[in-house]
């Protein structure tokens, strides 16, 4: 039976991630928000190199990325935040699924049920996706 729901979420995790503009998937342990598998971020343990010459260019890449750890961070205070809420309308009331759309990103969080929830993140222009302006 595990092996089953291993292969659905491998299988989820390589249809997503195949998605035009789709930039990376998350899936987050619901209890904590620790990192159960991902794809598209650069870990924590990841950035560090034994190539200084790959170290430069990480560098000024870094100040625009964010790591998977710090994303995984995020979506889990959001989706806290947002089952506060959920509970607050109505007892007993939880979140489905969270979609926060920016002018850059988009960001689809679909929490399960028991002990996992799903995260990814498209980049707006390359998704093909159209802002709105507001102005």
């Amino acid at each position: 039976m595990a092996h089953n729901a291993s292969s659905a979420l491998d299988e989820t995790l390589n249809r997503l991630s195949t998605k035009p503009g789709v930039r990376s998937t998350l899936i987050l342990s619901k209890t904590d928000g620790v990192i159960i598998r991902s794809t598209g971020l650069i870990l924590e343990s990841q950035k560090s190199s034994a190539d200084p010459s790959a170290d430069s260019y990480r560098d000024e890449h870094d100040k625009k990325q964010k790591t998977a750890e710090e994303v995984a961070k995020m979506a889990f205070s959001f989706v806290n935040a947002a089952g506060a809420l959920a509970s607050g309308l109505e007892e007993g009331d939880d979140v489905q699924l969270l979609r926060l759309r920016t002018k850059k990103n988009e960001l689809v969080i679909v929490p399960g049920k028991y002990s996992s929830m799903q995260c990814w993140r498209h980049a707006i222009a390359e998704a093909g996706l159209q802002t709105r302006n507001t102005s």
